[in-house]
């Protein structure tokens, strides 16, 4: 009876307080300051405990992620860390439980870190903004530390260099720096970007680096009465606990020799008592002593297990039946069906991992998809009639994107993501056809012959690069005929005219962007086949009239009309042209996210499939009928959250860029993160979680990130001012106005001292954050008062989004930079950006380079902080140019070649954040003497990444899956750029507005170029 109640109170309530004795994944533990309780998450609330074990008091209970309790040092108060709208925001809550109060408004996260000495402040970091004279980056990851009242009110600013983990004693400050935006879970690096510990002197304004280890420094603590400070470290192999005497730096003391995993969430008392989390649990260590593991038992409330989810968006893998009457999909990984007459749909498998990759049987009874388990990607079939599933095929292979034979007794498949095979169905074997190249899984592209006898495919020649279209007999007796043959990308090729001809897109004639990797346009080609002759190049045809974003294509069955889809901004438009006669009509256009094209068997129905609508059109493409997929289905959180925990574990081990794991046990930490799944209780969690495993490979490009979906999400409007950080009176006192932002306007007359003192009538007081006034303003009409010297007057402007704030505070940094380098070189040297490696950045950068500065005598090539693409090679070309010849009269020089290329000396500046393709590139610059390289180490990040959204739409994670080796063998991922001319910006120095990394590039073009010094 007592069950029977429990489980009525859980259905009722949707949860129940329950006591646990075991439990683990116990996070950021925060110990009080006369060490007596230990604050700590756990499944996404706050909890206290005694130092000495026991029971748990729950202190916080929302849906919220609430994290990073900081004790007051009076212990009354918790500050902590709450994504309630949608970003981690401050909060205040008493540390005996009670109301709590939110302090931060703004709509970029904010990370509690310290109290004032008083108690009267919460001492946090986060993005804002930096000081008006900081020529620091301007980079959403390099936070600035700032203070804000436990009342609320008016953040100011602390400090404006990238501080973490920051507390105070006296007039001092210890934190550890950020220096690039890599995994914060990461462990084992050893490079430039390793986070190091400062010491900054709030009276003397100066900031002292403290510990100069190779890896990893970082949580730093005062301890023994402000004398030393303990620290986590790498310097002994993995994280443990270090101390530093401030009278004596220069060499730590070891105090803790855990393995294997790494210590986190360093805190401490005054007199030394050290708390920190390790491997899930929590450890308490006193002066002199042994660490001691914690016991705790928890009362906790049971967090929703299941969830009833709409099925309307993330619908993927839509296929029509061959009749036309059905169209099958997969959505949250379980396999759909719908009905074209009435839009039902129909769950047709029940599982917590994946389903992919569908096919219907040609007579549409049966239907064929890849299932995954913590196994492995096997095969199976579903019976329609029946809806009954069985494994068609499953072994200790991954194998998945199945696609029936036309006679229907085969199944071309893919195994282990490389090789193509084909599975007879009655005899249940299985024979090799090619192989093939993969970036990640479902990426392979394959085309029964409607004979059964042939396959198209596309593939990629071994070190060519680009996309070509192959042929292969399905018996298995010969290699791969390259049809195309044309050195571009020749791709998604399909039989037509019942075999005797293909069809497929290629770049070859079509506009593209100015970089190699950029999009570009395609047509439609045709090749018509002779018998057994399937390479015959001089038949080809185009049969787009102009190329175009091509979606999908098909060709109508005698072969006089061709449909399709182009992405035309947010919408595809459905064109159909008639092959003979060239003349195109567009007779529709969808908004979609993701759009395709189906016939049905006899070629008389045209399926268009937008997102979750399904369009059914006749051959002229007039919409006869149309359904809207709608329904419900019911997670299994916790089931879902193990199966993508499994993928990911597996997916590495399988795909991982090298063997070896660089070192890492991945059985082992495969074993030892997945006993912590029980106390996951959502996906920031569970990224958190598989962030820390996949961090224990010392590699970039990897982690995962997830979060809450709040029902409220703030954005915090910009009005386009730098704001003087330091005012704390009434009103807004304006430093500078942004170029080209929502107040940099003629007509309103406005100048760095004047002051906004209401936003929309609400008078701005000392009391309340300004964030609060911005917040859900982008894009609306804000009427501002203005006080100008006693005097006052209204103005209307419209806020832009914080998107648009970090991109006018961008050009302003590189006009501030482009500046400098005119005004010290007097005009004979110029100076281009790149922060990211893509088309746009290398158009910005040959506009300026072959422009602008076309005249000058150098060129000072600035990549820090750019965040990779696939630019290296492009950049490099341009940049090595060499004069060979002048086009030219007697008289006049008209132009040189090649004209296109940069044929003078140049430097480029980088630092620890280039990252990717940005670290390429400092390499390849470096590697051919194009100039020298100026600035900071560039870590080695060169490597490709294959990143994936898992099927809940909301977790993502990354691993490289693509190496990079350099001509001597090595792989460039760990290997360091060290500068020819290495010159590091000191805090103290850029806050003050000087950039001693520029002005070493601009001395060394002078003088390579031979500009005399002004």
């Amino acid at each position: 009876m007592k069950r029977l109640i429990i489980i009525l109170l859980i259905l009722f309530f949707g949860e129940y307080i329950f006591a646990q004795s075991s439990f683990s994944w116990l996070r950021y533990p925060s110990l009080s300051p006369d060490g007596k309780t230990i604050a700590f998450t756990y499944k996404s609330d706050l909890y206290t405990v005694a130092a000495t074990g026991g029971t748990a008091v729950q202190l916080t209970n929302s849906s919220a992620e609430e994290w990073m309790p900081v004790w007051s040092h009076n212990g009354r108060s918790i500050a902590f860390a709450s994504d309630r709208y949608g970003n981690a925001d401050i909060f205040l809550v008493p540390a005996g439980g009670g109301i709590e109060k939110q302090l931060t408004f703004h709509s970029a996260d904010e990370y509690p870190y310290d109290f004032s000495e008083d108690d009267q402040q919460v001492i946090f970091g986060g993005v804002r903004m930096d000081a008006v004279n900081n020529r620091q980056f301007p980079s959403d990851a390099q936070p600035e530390l700032y203070r804000v009242s436990v009342n609320g009110g008016r953040v100011t600013q602390l400090l404006t260099v990238p501080a973490e983990d920051a507390k105070l004693n006296g007039q001092y400050i210890i934190y550890h720096d950020k220096k690039n935006r890599e995994n914060p879970w990461r462990k084992h690096q050893v490079s430039a970007a390793a986070r190091d510990i400062w010491l900054y002197d709030t009276q003397k304004d100066t900031c002292r680096q403290l510990t100069n280890f190779g890896g990893e420094d970082r949580s730093p603590v005062f301890t023994n009465n402000g004398k030393a400070i303990c620290y986590l470290s790498e310097e002994s192999g993995s994280f443990n606990v270090h101390r530093l005497w401030l009278d004596r730096p220069g060499t730590s003391e070891q105090l803790t020799t855990f393995k294997h995993y790494p210590v986190r969430f360093l805190s401490a008392t005054g007199n030394g008592v050290l708390c920190f989390g390790f491997n899930g649990d929590i450890y308490l260590q006193a002066p002199g002593a042994a660490p001691e593991k914690i016991n705790i038992r928890l009362t906790s409330r049971i967090i929703e297990n299941t969830k009833v989810v709409p099925v309307a968006d993330h619908i993927k893998y839509g296929v029509v039946s061959p009749s036309g009457k059905e169209c099958a999909f997969i959505f949250r990984g379980d396999v759909f069906a719908a009905g074209m007459e009435q839009g039902t749909i129909r769950q047709l498998t029940h599982t917590p991992g994946e389903e992919a990759d569908l096919s219907f049987s040609p007579d549409g009874t049966k239907l064929l998809y890849a299932s995954e388990s913590s196994r492995g990607w096997q095969l199976c079939e579903m019976d329609l009639l029946r809806g009954k599933a069985t494994v068609l095929l499953a072994n200790d292979q991954e194998n998945y994107q199945p696609l029936y034979s036309p006679d229907g007794k085969e199944v071309a498949y893919i195994e282990n993501r490389v090789t193509l095979k084909i599975y007879n169905i009655a005899s249940g074997k299985s024979r090799r056809i090619a192989s093939l190249f993969s970036r990640k899984d479902h990426d392979q592209y394959f085309r029964w012959s409607p004979d059964s006898k042939y396959l198209l495919l596309q593939y990629n020649q071994p070190g060519a690069g680009n996309q070509e279209v192959g042929l292969v007999a399905a018996d298995g007796s010969g290699s791969v005929q390259n049809i195309t043959q044309s050195g571009f990308a020749d791709e998604a090729p399909q039989w037509a005219m019942d075999g005797k001809m293909m069809i497929w897109k290629s770049d070859r004639n079509g506009l593209r962007g100015f970089s190699t990797s950029s999009s570009r346009q395609q047509d439609v080609y045709a090749l018509p086949f002779s018998g057994n002759s399937f390479k015959d190049a001089e038949r080809i045809t185009k049969l787009t009239p102009s190329a175009a974003m091509l979606a999908d294509v098909l060709l109508s069955k005698n072969g006089n009309k061709l449909y399709y889809l182009v992405k035309a901004g947010a919408a595809y438009q459905l064109w159909i042209t008639d092959v003979f006669t060239k003349t195109s009509t567009m007779p529709l256009s969808v908004k979609a996210e993701d759009c395709s094209l189906q016939w049905d068997t006899a070629q008389q129905q045209l399926f268009l499939l937008a997102d979750a609508r399904i369009l059914q059109l006749d051959t002229t493409g007039k919409t006869q009928h149309s359904i809207t997929i709608n329904g419900t289905m019911k997670i299994d959180l916790p089931a879902e959250r193990k199966a993508m925990f499994s993928h990911i574990w597996r997916r590495t081990k399988e795909a991982f860029y090298t063997a070896g794991y660089h070192g890492a046990d991945w059985e082992a930490y495969g074993r030892n993160y997945e006993k912590f799944l029980p106390h996951i209780a959502n996906n920031f969690e569970l990224a958190e979680m598989v962030s820390e495993m996949l961090g224990e490979l010392n590699v970039s490009h990897s982690g995962a990130t997830g979060s809450n979906i709040a029902e409220e999400k703030e954005e915090t409007a910009s009005l386009g001012i730098c704001y003087d950080v330091s005012y704390r009176g009434a009103g807004v006192k304006i430093s500078e106005i942004l170029p080209n932002g929502p107040l940099d306007q003629e007509a309103f007359g406005l100048k760095p001292g004047m002051f906004i003192t209401a936003i929309d009538g609400e008078e701005i007081t000392a009391d309340k954050d300004l964030s609060q006034y911005l917040n859900h303003r982008a894009g609306k009409n804000t009427r501002l008062r203005i006080s100008d010297g006693g005097q006052q007057r209204d103005i209307v402007v419209t806020p832009v989004t914080p998107e648009a704030e970090s991109d006018l505070l961008y050009k302003r940094w590189v006009k501030r930079n482009r500046d400098e380098v005119t005004r010290l070189s007097n005009g004979q040297l110029g100076y281009v950006h790149l922060y990211r490696m893509n088309d746009a950045a290398y158009r910005n950068a040959y506009s300026e380079i072959m422009g602008r500065y076309a005249g000058c005598k150098g060129i000072v090539v600035d990549t820090r902080f750019n965040r990779g693409g696939d630019l290296a090679s492009d950049l490099g070309m341009m940049l090595s140019g060499t004069e060979v010849r002048k086009n030219t009269t007697d008289s006049q020089v008209e132009s040189i070649e090649p004209g296109f290329r940069w044929t003078k000396p140049s430097v480029v500046i980088a630092n620890e954040a280039n990252y990717s393709d940005g670290s390429c590139f400092a390499f390849d610059y470096q590697y051919l003497h194009m100039g020298k390289l100026i600035g900071m180490p560039v870590p080695g990040s060169c490597t490709f990444m294959t990143g994936e959204t898992l099927s809940d739409g909301n977790l993502h994670w990354s691993v490289p899956s693509l190496g990079v080796k350099s001509r001597e063998g090595y792989y460039l991922e760990n290997h360091q750029t060290e500068p020819d001319i290495r010159v590091n910006n000191a805090p103290e120095e850029i806050t003050k507005g000087r950039d001693q990394q520029l002005e070493a590039a601009i001395r060394e073009l002078m003088k390579e170029t031979a500009i005399s010094t002004l």
